[in-house]
């Protein structure tokens, strides 16, 4: 997960963007909710209590995540964005996506373990 926060951090600098579309702060936003529920899920890992509600809202969030990316997309190739601005921000999509997708890899790690040790 911090690979790919740090990822985004580092597009942000190399592709000089100063002030995000709104659906990547959304995004972001997304990211944020679901490494505060993976940080929370991973303090309760040592009682396996109520772990479940943390993963089915990590679920929740990146199928939210999802749609503001499939947004994204759609907005980026609308017509209304130079090519070489489409590119960059594609590109910056693309890793929150990925990014948004490694909390929901973990929850799904968890629930497996959960479900073995249960």
């Amino acid at each position: 997960i911090l690979d790919g926060i740090e990822a985004v951090a580092d597009l942000l600098v190399l592709h000089q963007i100063e002030q995000p579309l709104p659906e990547m702060r959304q995004q972001a936003e997304v990211l944020a909710r679901a490494c505060a529920q993976t940080y929370q899920a991973m303090a309760g890992l040592r009682s396996f209590d109520g772990l479940n509600q943390y993963w089915v809202e990590i679920n929740r969030l990146e199928n939210e995540g999802d749609r503001i990316y499939r947004k994204t997309v759609a907005r980026l190739f609308s017509g209304e964005y130079k090519a070489m601005d489409v590119l960059k921000w594609k590109d910056l999509a693309d890793q929150l996506e990925a990014a948004i997708d490694k909390c929901e890899d973990v929850a799904n790690t968890l629930e497996s373990i959960v479900l073995k040790h249960a």
